[in-house]
């Protein structure tokens, strides 16, 4: 189950009696739904049961009563096959299969995987049947007990020669990391009737060269591969490898033998920017010159491309001379050749110099579709960045007026007016925004593309509304006020918008939005009137549900303002309406919504009376699914109602999991447990998810419970929350699961999609995330996620959580036993590190290195960054640091040429 989850907030909305009865009397076409629970039920129960024969198993081992262990395992693997849903069934074969290697019963499990088919598939698994991975499992079993001869014999009589193949690519891997290199490599040229599986053999073999830092012998294996695709691509990893760990000739050397000459550039290119990583320029010019004119022969040669890394190699003379191409039309490709032009200066932080080229870009040419940002705007921004990050407001804002689309100035100026306030130019921010404000009255309207088939326009209210929030975040109320006014008068001047006869733009909403900023200043008055506009907008809405819904939202906007009654009315005339509505799960959830809505305003009898009619009707509804939509809705608003939950609960528990899909029952589970994160009561909410059979879904609910209450602001329940779902974790029987739920959790929680975002004013969500990322089982994913998470706080100011997170992270890394995947991030995640200039994050994480070799390369890259920054002290200081370590290398060229490289870097200063 390796997807993201994602927290599907539903309106509380849905009396217990009535429902009660209804769902009493299922419809005609659900008439086996207690049949079907019932088998549920019973299939919950089997795997349960499997998993005490499985720990039964594991009791026994560990006694050494080796016979009664296999006898469970055998009862365990009958009673697994067995169980209908084949997602569960063939994961749960194999764990057995895994179990029986464990304790060494080698026949029982050969026995048991000979009577199962090649065409069982395992889910979320490329390529694996059940049997195979069954059959490389036991392989794998072999290797552990070092009974290679056994482990060779089971691989070369397996039927299938896939099964065979990908055996013998796990022995290899083995023999291979017990350094027996004479013996792997010919074992490994006898796959060459499977190059994918080859290409794997070799990788593992090359993987255990680079572990020791066997540099040569693992150029010598590669230079003897026959098969050339595999040998480029096995090339191309060891020149990465290799200057990782500042063997840089053993990257060249590498790089040289590649015969494609794509991938060759692109492996050259790279050595040359390692080099320059570490003050190498000339090396890194000769190998750049190289290929420049390999890159020639290829059909992806750009001439322009190239001047970033003659730029990076200081041969300004071949800069000029690619400048001198340079025509003064006004084509797509003379506009290209300048972006490309612009990026290569904004490359070398020379934001000034990428500007001269960025302003003559023709406007839109770039654009390749308009529901894309014109690469030419996006380019203007990162001038701008760099120039703010310099304290260059001037020609930051020269760079923004130089725009031709007056909507690009508004938003670029407002981007520097943020960046302003942040830094305390509270004077210069205003300055800003007067002059967006200034540019954005001119606009009479804008267009909005959000799809290539869906568009609109909109009035420049859309401008002046993140405007006015600027201001009112500097307090510049006046200005605010000004410029509301001004938003008013734009919205009142404009027609509501319709795409595929949808309101994609309304006035209603507009004024809402307007009258919601007059609120924050302080002005009911002015508010009040713009929602009574707002209101005699909405029945020129053309459809009854898009009235009900707008209407339903200015009613919360009275409320808002602390006059309920002019809600109540709105509500009262809406209402009939909502017969209007065909679709009965629509209907229905609009009369709860207008139910719970009334009861907020006060009116609590009128309120429960609609309840009770539509709860009266949720049985007749034919899909389950709806049903406990509305069920969960219910749940929420008798809550608010202090009405006692637990019978509905208990009925939704039954009817979520006697759903057929796993996906809808975890999406309703948390829909479920956000719902009952509302209530004050969290012991409650807590005693209701304690019902819930599954520890795994019951861990999911307590950690919506979590993400909920931290997001109200009750860090101290949320903190006591996370303890209760990681305690219940860690009753998950299955690992892998309670893996997968920990990093679906962490993972979006601290949004690790984008180490560039700063969760700036919730650093609570990289404490918890760090908190949950501790109970991963898996080494590799939980280095993984914790140094993402380091670098997170790093970004976010956090020096000291950023060092004990990179301690942590490491520290699980030395559990990992091929760390391959995990060097490929924790590089990536370094490189973005420095890219940004987090050197003290760069400085935390070459601290915890223990490996002297990639240790001594990091620190002189650090040093080399200190260095270009001006930092004569500390870069002399890191270097220093660097040649201290450099000397404890174990293998002598390694440590000669590490030491060298130091001193003509230093040289280079």
């Amino acid at each position: 189950m390796k997807r993201w989850i994602v927290l599907i907030i539903v309106g509380c909305l849905g009396s217990v009696t009535a429902l009660e009865m209804a769902l009493a009397n299922p419809s005609p076409d659900k008439r086996n739904e207690n049949h079907l629970y019932a088998l549920t039920q019973n299939s919950t129960l089997k795997l349960d049961q499997v998993w005490e024969l499985i720990e039964n198993a594991r009791a026994s081992a560990k006694v050494n009563q080796l016979a009664q262990a296999t006898r469970f395992l055998s009862q365990a693997f009958e009673l697994a096959q067995t169980l209908e849903e084949q997602t569960i069934r063939n994961p749960l074969l194999v764990k057995i299969i895994a179990e029986y290697s464990k304790i060494g019963a080698y026949p029982d499990a050969i026995a048991r995987l000979s009577r199962i088919s090649y065409d069982e598939l395992l889910p979320d698994n490329q390529g694996y049947s059940v049997r195979m991975q069954g059959e490389v499992l036991l392989t794998q079993a072999y290797i552990n007990e070092q009974n290679y001869s056994q482990a060779l014999d089971y691989a070369q009589n397996l039927e299938l020669d896939a099964a065979k193949y990908r055996a013998l690519v796990e022995i290899i891997a083995g023999y291979a990391h017990q350094g027996q290199f004479e013996t792997v490599i010919p074992l490994s040229q006898t796959l060459e009737a499977d190059s994918y599986q080859q290409y794997l053999a070799q990788s593992a073999i090359l993987a255990e060269y680079i572990q020791r830092h066997q540099y040569e012998s693992a150029l010598g294996f590669v230079q003897g591969i026959p098969n050339s695709e595999n040998q480029d691509s096995i090339a191309r990893s060891l020149a990465e490898a290799a200057w990782r760990s500042g063997r840089y000739d053993i990257a060249l050397e590498s790089g040289q033998i590649i015969t494609n000459l794509s991938l060759k550039v692109t492996t050259l290119r790279n050595l040359a920017q390692a080099l320059v990583a570490v003050g190498q320029q000339e090396k890194a010019a000769s190998i750049v010159s190289q290929a420049f004119e390999l890159s020639k022969k290829t059909d992806e040669f750009l001439l322009f491309d190239w001047v970033k890394d003659f730029l990076a190699t200081g041969q300004q003379n071949q800069v000029q001379t690619i400048l001198n191409n340079l025509t003064g039309a006004k084509d797509y490709q003379t506009a290209y050749n300048r972006f490309l032009l612009a990026n290569a200066y904004l490359n070398q932080g020379q934001f000034s110099e990428a500007f001269k080229y960025a302003k003559l870009i023709p406007d839109r040419i770039l654009l390749p579709l308009a529901e894309y940002k014109d690469l030419k705007v996006e380019l203007f921004d990162s001038i701008i960045q760099q120039a703010l990050e310099a304290g260059q407001y001037d020609f930051a804002q020269e760079v923004a007026l130089t725009l031709t689309n007056q909507e690009d100035q508004v938003k670029t100026l407002q981007t520097i007016a943020r960046h302003g306030a942040r830094m305390g130019q509270t004077n210069q921010a205003v300055s800003l925004l007067n002059q967006a404000l200034s540019i954005a009255k001119t606009i009479e309207s804008i267009s909005v593309v959000p799809e290539r088939s869906l568009f609109w326009t909109e009035p420049n209210a859309s401008l002046l509304i993140p405007i006015a929030d600027d201001y009112i975040a500097l307090e510049q109320k006046q200005a605010a006020r000004e410029t509301l006014e001004l938003a008013t008068q734009s919205v009142q001047n404009f027609e509501t918008q319709y795409a595929f006869d949808i309101p994609v733009w309304t006035k209603s909403q507009a004024l809402r939005q307007i009258a919601a900023r007059y609120r924050e200043l302080g002005n009911p008055e002015q508010a009040a009137d713009l929602l009574a506009i707002a209101l005699a907008e909405i029945p020129s809405l053309t459809s009854n549900r898009d009235i009900i819904q707008e209407s339903l939202a200015i009613a919360t906007a009275y409320a808002e303002l602390g006059n309920p009654q002019p809600g109540l009315e709105i509500i009262e005339k809406t209402l009939p309406l909502v017969e209007t509505v065909e679709q009965k799960y629509e209907k229905l959830s609009l009369l709860m919504k207008i139910a719970n809505q009334l009861i907020q305003l006060g009116n609590t009898a009128k309120g429960v009376e609609l309840l009770n009619t539509a709860s009266s009707a949720i049985g007749t509804l034919e899909s389950d699914a709806e049903k406990i939509s509305l069920m969960i809705s219910k749940i929420g608003i008798d809550l608010n109602l202090g009405e006692d939950v637990d019978p509905l609960t208990r009925q939704t528990l039954e009817m979520i999991q006697g759903l057929n899909s796993e996906y809808e029952q975890s999406n309703h589970l948390t829909n479920l447990a956000t719902v009952l994160a509302q209530d004050k009561s969290q012991n409650r909410a807590l005693k209701i998810i304690e019902r819930v059979p599954n520890q795994l879904d019951k861990t999911r609910m307590i950690l919506t419970l979590v993400q909920t209450s931290a997001a109200q602001g009750n860090l101290s329940i949320a903190s006591e929350q996370l303890s209760q779902a990681l305690t219940v974790a860690n009753t998950i029987r299955d690992e892998q699961q309670r893996d997968e739920l920990l990093v679906n959790t962490a993972a979006p929680l601290a949004n690790l999609n984008d180490l560039n975002h700063i969760y700036q004013d919730e650093t609570w969500r990289y404490d918890f995330a760090t908190d949950i990322a501790q109970g991963i089982t898996n080494p590799e994913t939980k280095a993984t996620i914790l140094i993402k998470l380091a670098l997170k706080y790093a970004n976010a100011g956090d020096s000291l959580a950023a060092g004990k997170t990179v301690t942590a992270a490491l520290e699980a890394a030395k559990q990992i036993e091929q760390p391959r995947q995990w060097q490929t991030q924790l590089w990536e995640t370094i490189d973005a590190a420095l890219s940004k200039k987090r050197d003290d994050f760069v400085k935390q994480v070459a601290n915890g290195l223990t490996d002297a070799t990639y240790k001594t390369s990091l620190l002189r890259q650090l040093a080399q960054h200190y260095a270009i920054a001006d930092n004569q002290p500390k870069a002399l200081e890191t270097l220093s640091q660097a040649r201290q370590i450099a000397s404890t290398i174990e293998n002598e060229q390694t440590k000669q040429q590490a030491l060298a490289g130091i001193a003509q870097q230093q040289g280079g200063w």
